[in-house]
């Protein structure tokens, strides 16, 4: 699927592979907390490199930011959506499609939105992009199992509490990522690093029991 072809003013390399368009100029320290973010997040993974180019285009237009990623994803994006990420097997480019700040917050769910959470969000993003890489674009079809992993090592929401039942957090229906933040929360602390690679490699063993334990231990685990 070709995407559209975006005018930008200026470019910066993060990372080998990796470079970020906008139409406002970028202050060099949030380059450079990217690439510390983005290292972060592929020596977790495991990845010496990015397997192919990917452009993350800030957005200045939430109109035309919907427009393409629901060209590209093929789908509606959800009110609340900031971001979205696009690693194809089939396709030359991986796509970070983002909203800028300033777009962010007009969302009245984002309005309190600071440049911390902007930042988060694009490693968000980027670990979609690794994960997929990592499973060979074989990737999870739970939402909790995706979701989680990039709002656990993107950091964001880390003194959260759960908002939704268990049965939901678990649902194939997406629910506040806060909720994710939750989960991982407690899989970080019980289980092993091969365990979690192995839950991101769509294990059905480990994704069983990971469930069962989490629902067999409700009320501890919130």
């Amino acid at each position: 699927m070709n995407s559209k072809t975006i005018d930008y003013n200026n470019s910066y390399k993060i990372i080998d592979n990796v470079i970020l368009y906008s139409n406002e100029e970028v202050d060099k320290n949030i380059i450079k907390r990217l690439k510390f973010e983005m290292l972060k997040v592929m020596d977790f993974f495991k990845l010496s490199e990015i397997n192919k180019k990917v452009d993350i285009r800030i957005w200045d237009n939430i109109t035309d930011f919907r427009k393409e990623c629901e060209k590209l994803s093929g789908y509606e994006l959800p009110f609340w959506a900031v971001g979205m990420a696009r690693n194809e097997k089939d396709e030359e480019y991986n796509y970070i499609d983002k909203l800028s700040l300033e777009e962010q917050k007009k969302i009245d769910y984002h309005k309190n939105a600071t440049l911390d959470d902007f930042i988060k969000s694009i490693v968000h993003e980027f670990v979609h992009v690794c994960h997929t890489q990592f499973c060979d674009y074989d990737y999870p079809e739970e939402p909790w199992v995706s979701e989680g992993i990039a709002t656990y090592l993107a950091n964001q929401y880390p003194n959260s509490e759960y908002t939704v039942s268990i049965n939901e957090v678990f649902g194939y229906d997406e629910v506040p990522y806060q909720n994710y933040r939750c989960l991982y929360n407690y899989i970080f602390e019980n289980y092993s690093y091969d365990d979690i690679m192995n839950l991101l490699n769509s294990d059905l063993k480990i994704i069983d029991d990971i469930r069962d334990n989490v629902m067999s231990n409700e009320k501890k685990v919130r």
